[in-house]
């Protein structure tokens, strides 16, 4: 195609038009949504859905807008409940007013809305121009209108001062002021503008008037394109409300690839009662696709999901699958896909994700025995490329249904360990998550999720509940940690906190550290009160104030969930802290102690660690030294201070 460097002033200054053409997500995401909706209603038309539909209104007004195109952000839920839209012109409006500049006249937009007889017109004119906006000045159109009726304007000038209206080009506005007011001539006399004041509009008016929509609209919105996006919002609430389960698999296949925004959504189907199922060879397309599980309809992960896992596997499993028909066993799979390209680390990903559980075997044994099966058929695969026949087959002993491998009867994986699996390989949790051990202390705490805190510095969302330096709460697993100095050469760490939803970084300064650093290893459940940080790359951080452990035995108070303010810092407490480690020294410094100290570093937990100077006969707290005491540091600490000085209790 033929492309221009020309400015958009340079491309109408040449008689051109200009065209904005945006890339919604969205529509991908209704068409994807269609399609899925088509598999059991061929019938079903997203252009012929009714407008007036209640129960899509009933989901606008509630404040159940997750997911929902340009409904989500708190601030437009609010609007829309307090509106309570019933008709499309309705959201058209919302779309219009909520953004910067009209924001001003929400309040007076909804005191008229409410109170129609108390609104008055400087002008009888204006009435049904602005009757439908509750006598706001809302779009670009109204602008041009006002033009024509009152002052007699032409389309192509009402939309000129529209222009110098939008840049605010003082000298233009000047000259189309006066002639709103009092009219426009040619060189010859001929009217061009007949003005306000030629109307029956006196010239005090006429200016307030005036000065009115010029302020309005250096921000008022384009109804057609308030009104097309109107339609998209419109759409995505219908097919949520009525289609949910095909709705949210075309929402969440549009994030694939992003865990927060993933995490995020399917905690919103499951609070609408829809599962998202981990991937299953029999069940799962490439990205999210709709199931029947247990005789409801449930969100199917896609195998393309799947970490090591490429497309041109997934593309002849599910050609193999169309063909032949579903797996019926491990074996079955790997003889039918070894004609392919195996690769052992792909099925590994595959097993620990649980993509295999339906076929009867638990991980377990198939992490224990696939890459034998896997041999085996291969080598059979390669056998008969080269014309020759296998015991199995000489004997008649295969059924053809591949089951003739003996696995032995071994124990599945704990639940923990699962769900680590799962995490590692798609980077979703499916058999629950750890922090739900600690649900009651996360909602007593009232902690915000990672995902909302990311999404408020998202240029990109239109979810905004957080702003900078603002103080929250959070609480989730620290997942790294990363010991630092400080100028001054004091211990700081930098953390990462993983919930549900997303990670975020975590910055702890000397003083809160002193106090936290034995919480602040890995797999440890804590909260975090901090102020949110953005840097120049727009990742929100979390600088702590506060930090406690979580509790799994916690019970909510008969007062309920906290507000959203600082927690108390934990201070270690006999309680929290199982044992202490004792390590009697010569002198607390030179090589052995440099030794010890490196130990410690390495083998950081929770147990405080004393040390006997013996030179000096004292006890001396180490600060800020908390150590795992495996029998791996014990045993190192003993070769370096002699077995009788290392004392745990």
């Amino acid at each position: 195609m033929t492309l221009t460097q020309f400015p958009m002033t340079t491309v109408a200054d040449l008689g051109l038009l200009k065209f904005d053409f945006l890339g919604l997500r969205y529509l991908t995401i209704v068409a994807e949504a269609e399609k899925q909706i088509k598999k059991n209603d061929p019938s079903f038309d997203i252009k012929r859905i009714p407008l007036d539909d209640e129960k899509t209104y009933k989901l606008i007004t509630s404040k159940k807008t997750d997911g929902i195109f340009q409904l989500e952000s708190e601030g437009m839920r609010k609007l829309l409940n307090q509106m309570s839209p019933n008709n499309i012109e309705d959201i058209i409006l919302a779309i219009a007013i909520y953004r910067p500049g009209p924001m001003d006249s929400i309040p007076m937009f909804l005191e008229n809305r409410s109170n129609p007889d108390k609104i008055s017109y400087k002008s009888e004119k204006l009435k049904p121009i602005l009757d439908n906006t509750s006598g706001c000045i809302i779009y670009q159109e109204q602008v041009t209108q006002i033009c024509r009726e009152l002052a007699g304007f032409t389309f192509g000038r009402a939309d000129i001062i529209r222009r110098a209206m939008a840049k605010k080009k003082s000298k233009e506005m000047e000259k189309e002021r006066k002639a709103f007011i009092f009219g426009d001539y040619d060189e010859n006399g001929n009217v061009l503008v007949p003005g306000a004041v030629a109307n029956g509009i006196d010239e005090a008016t006429a200016g307030e008037i005036f000065d009115n929509i010029a302020n309005f609209a250096s921000y008022a919105f384009n109804k057609a394109h308030a009104c097309a996006y109107a339609m998209i919002s419109y759409r995505t609430a219908y097919l949520k409300t009525h289609y949910p389960c095909e709705y949210m698999a075309a929402l969440l296949s549009s994030v694939f690839g992003n865990v927060e925004k993933t995490a995020a959504y399917m905690v919103d189907a499951q609070k609408i009662q829809i599962n998202v199922l981990p991937p299953d060879i029999n069940e799962s397309g490439e990205k999210f696709s709709v199931v029947n599980h247990n005789g409801s309809k449930a969100i199917r992960f896609g195998l393309l999901g799947i970490k090591n896992v490429g497309l041109t596997l997934i593309t002849e499993i599910m050609r193999n699958r169309q063909q032949y028909g579903p797996y019926k066993s491990f074996t079955d799979f790997i003889d039918r896909m070894s004609y392919s390209d195996l690769n052992k680390r792909q099925i590994e990903s595959m097993i620990r994700s649980g993509t295999f559980d339906s076929l009867g075997l638990n991980r377990s044994i198939l992490l224990s025995e696939y890459d034998k099966v896997i041999d085996i058929y291969l080598g059979r695969n390669k056998n008969k490329k080269s014309g020759q026949m296998d015991f199995f087959e000489l004997s008649g002993s295969d059924d053809g249904n591949s089951s003739n491998y003996i696995f032995p009867d071994l124990p599945d994986i704990s639940l923990k360990e699962k769900i680590r699996m799962e995490k590692e390989s798609t980077g979703i949790y499916f058999s629950g998550h750890p922090i739900d051990d600690y649900s009651e202390h996360v909602a007593y705490l009232n902690c915000a999720n990672i995902s909302s805190v990311f999404s408020s510095f998202d240029e990109n969302s239109d979810e905004h509940l957080f702003k900078e330096k603002q103080t929250i709460t959070i609480a989730g697993f620290v997942t790294s940690r990363d010991n630092k100095k400080t100028r001054k050469d004091e211990p700081m760490a930098f953390i990462k906190v993983e919930d549900r939803y997303g990670e975020i970084e975590v910055i702890v300064f000397p003083k809160v550290l002193s106090n936290t650093s034995y919480m602040l290893n890995i797999d440890m459940p804590i909260a975090v009160t901090g102020e949110i940080s953005v840097s120049d790359d727009n990742k929100p951080k979390i600088l702590a104030k506060t930090i406690v452990l979580l509790s799994s035995k916690f019970k909510m108070p008969e007062s309920g969930p906290l507000k959203q303010e600082p927690i108390k810092q934990q201070v270690p407490q006999k309680t929290d802290l199982p044992s202490k480690l004792y390590i009697k020294v010569k002198q607390l410094d030179g090589h052995d102690f440099q030794r010890i100290m490196t130990a410690c570093e390495i083998c950081e937990g929770n147990i405080p660690v004393i040390f006997f100077d013996d030179a000096n006969k004292k006890y001396i707290k180490a600060n800020n030294v908390f150590v795992n005491a495996n029998q791996t540091l014990i045993n190192l600490l003993k070769d370096i201070v002699g077995s009788e000085n290392v004392v745990l209790k």
